[in-house]
């Protein structure tokens, strides 16, 4: 039996803002495949349903948890997520 996935866990606020994102048009695919990420696991999907269904290795599911439960838990927002959007306009979910 493999290594046991983090657990997830998105408010209603979060859910509202990364839905949207999921099937925005014009959104960057990477965010958009993070937030599919997050909330995949915040289903309780794991790690290996996630990749096969997103076409991507599990690392890559795997880094996408662990960064969204360590970004809650330090600062309650997630600072790669930011990075990437900054002067973008898009809705920050780690806010929400």
């Amino acid at each position: 039996m493999g290594k046991r996935s983090v657990s997830v866990e998105v408010t209603p606020k979060q859910r509202a803002v990364l839905e949207p994102l999921t099937r925005a048009k014009v959104a960057p695919q990477r965010l958009v495949e993070r937030c599919r990420i997050v909330l995949m696991s915040a289903e309780g999907r794991n790690n290996e349903e996630q990749a096969d269904e997103l076409g991507v290795d599990r690392q890559r599911v795997r880094r996408w948890r662990v960064r969204w439960v360590g970004a809650s838990a330090a600062t309650g927002r997630c600072r790669e997520w930011r990075r990437e959007r900054q002067g973008s306009g898009e809705a920050d979910p780690r806010r929400a």
